[in-house]
């Protein structure tokens, strides 16, 4: 049994795949095995990845091939397919750095943790800085479920499934990992559903992954009804998974991050027209100043410099605005 599983969604990553794969199999650690599932791309994909099985074998190197089926499903595929004992989810156009697996081996091997936590790189192809979510002072921590839960609701804790390692048996304990029926923060609700089971998780500074920006991700697309929707009801998901535990001010303020993120990034006039903000017309009117401390754009440091700080408030009366507003037609 390979002792990591390392499983790569894929649509049309023609572009990116060569790169994500060398990345991982130049590591000189051979005990994992890599899932690719190949979400109905229609661009060159297939044949890269002939290319590839032919080059690093096929008890090294899975492909699992269906139909377009979205990111969350081809997750889903790949964990169900893996055979490792820890499961380490990396998307098609981002790729690892030196050293990652060893690290990783030499803090899990004979432990009783149920994954590892990381921070990671945002950049290019030849340049990237360190985002460093996970403060200096946790490095080493090892922490419950409990407490993944509010550090995932403090922004300690990233949305995303790439920059964590989680045991396979802890994410199997969830029949569906990732939902399939949404297409904006199903990454969130998969990763909070499996932290907060976990009995011990360790914390760890270091940050092995580059996330490649501007390669036309979810949240780089314009905003639709069907994503404004989405957002919904995922937050309503996490809701469900926290149960109450944690204080209301914390969920408040996630639901209107999640929101404002999105919104930021995608085009205002798609959300004019939606029906479904008024969700979030309840979180905005019971949010005060004193939440506010907890709003992390890009850093306090950032939002301090009058002109982004203008920039934002801006924003946020915007979007103010639109919870509150009425469709006129």
């Amino acid at each position: 049994m390979p002792f990591f599983s390392i499983v790569i969604p894929v649509f049309n990553g023609a572009r990116h795949i060569e790169k994500c794969l060398d990345s991982i199999f130049s590591q000189g650690f051979i005990n994992h095995e890599v899932i690719v599932v190949n979400d109905g791309s229609t661009d060159d994909t297939d044949l890269i990845l002939s290319r590839s099985l032919a080059i690093y074998g096929a008890e090294r190197l899975k492909v699992l091939s269906i139909e377009n089926s979205g990111v969350s499903l081809a997750r889903n595929l790949g964990l169900k397919a893996a055979c490792g004992q820890y499961i380490i989810f990396v998307d098609v156009d981002d790729w690892i750095l030196p050293g990652y697996f060893q690290f990783a081996f030499s803090q899990l091997l004979n432990s009783n943790l149920d994954g590892l936590l990381l921070n990671y790189y945002t950049g290019s192809d030849t340049e990237y800085n360190q985002v460093s979510v996970i403060p200096p002072r946790m490095d080493g921590v090892t922490i419950t479920g409990n407490q993944f839960g509010k550090l995932f609701l403090l922004r300690n804790i990233t949305n995303n499934p790439w920059d964590k390692i989680f045991a396979r048996a802890l994410l199997l304990k969830s029949k569906e990992v990732f939902p399939v029926d949404i297409c904006v923060g199903e990454d969130a609700v998969g990763v909070l559903k499996t932290g907060i089971q976990a009995k011990s998780l360790m914390i760890s500074t270091r940050a092995y992954l580059v996330y490649m920006e501007d390669t036309g991700g979810v949240t780089k697309r314009p905003v639709s009804d069907k994503m404004v929707s989405d957002i919904g009801v995922a937050v309503n998901e996490m809701e469900i998974i926290l149960d109450g535990k944690y204080p209301k001010e914390l969920i408040q303020m996630m639901r209107f991050r999640q929101v404002i993120h999105y919104v930021f990034n995608g085009n205002y006039e798609y959300v004019e027209r939606s029906e479904t903000l008024a969700d979030f017309k309840k979180t905005i009117s019971q949010l005060s100043i004193k939440n506010c401390h907890s709003l992390k754009w890009g850093g306090i440091a950032l939002i301090l410099k009058f002109s982004v700080f203008m920039k934002v408030l801006n924003h946020v009366v915007f979007v103010g605005n639109l919870f509150f507003k009425r469709k006129t037609g």
